[in-house]
């Protein structure tokens, strides 16, 4: 998950809830600024599924916390900020990223411990 940012004078989205609030938001793409966040999937249906709270879905974190859906965004927008992420964590000086590399070593366990 990337970090969201509801203050400042630039925005990168317009979040609309389900009402007519809008609200303009920064959505960093910097590879600092990503939060790994885990969700327990529905070993039956093969996926996480959200809960529905009148008329928003809810998911809930292995570490007990709710999420709120906000809604899809359009393909090639999404595709370009997966790109843009992508490059910046394959930048000049980051040839692999650390939990990579323990991953490919096997090195690193379940929940991220070493």
């Amino acid at each position: 998950m990337q970090g969201v940012s509801l203050s400042g004078d630039h925005f990168n989205i317009i979040l609309r809830d389900s009402g007519s609030v809008v609200q303009e938001a920064w959505v960093s793409l910097k590879p600092m600024d990503t939060v790994m966040v885990q969700f327990d999937p529905d070993a039956a249906r093969r996926g996480v599924i959200a809960t529905r709270d009148q008329e928003r879905y809810i998911f809930s974190s292995v570490d007990g916390r709710r999420w709120l859906w906000l809604g899809d965004m359009k393909e090639m927008k999404a595709q370009q900020w997966a790109m843009d992420l992508g490059s910046r964590i394959s930048g000049v000086g980051m040839d692999e990223m650390e939990h990579m590399r323990l991953a490919a070593e096997r090195k690193l366990k379940r929940n991220w411990t070493a």
